[in-house]
C-alpha cells in the first residue's frame, strides 16, 4: 500500500553541468546549504548517516563531503 505520509524520504541524485563542465566545489556547497536552510525553516532534520557509495551507484563523479575546517583560522 504506498501512501503520500512517510516518516521519512531519501533522495539520491547527482549534480552535475549541462554541459559536462566540472563544478567547484562551491556549486555543491551552496545547493546543500539552501536544502538544510529548507529543512530548518520547516522544523526538518536532513541526516541519516553515511554510507560510502558502491562504484557501480555513482560511477560518475565524487561524493560530495562539507568541508569542516575552520577557515577563520
Amino acid at each position: 500500500m504506498s501512501t503520500n505520509e512517510e516518516a521519512f524520504w531519501t533522495f539520491t541524485f547527482n549534480l552535475e553541468s549541462v554541459a559536462g563542465d566540472p563544478l567547484a566545489k562551491s556549486v555543491p556547497a551552496e545547493l546543500l546549504e539552501h536544502i538544510l536552510r529548507w529543512a530548518e525553516d520547516r522544523d526538518l532534520q536532513v541526516g541519516g548517516g553515511f554510507h560510502g557509495p558502491k562504484a557501480i551507484d555513482f560511477e560518475a563523479g565524487p561524493v560530495f563531503e562539507v568541508d569542516d575546517t575552520d577557515a577563520s583560522a
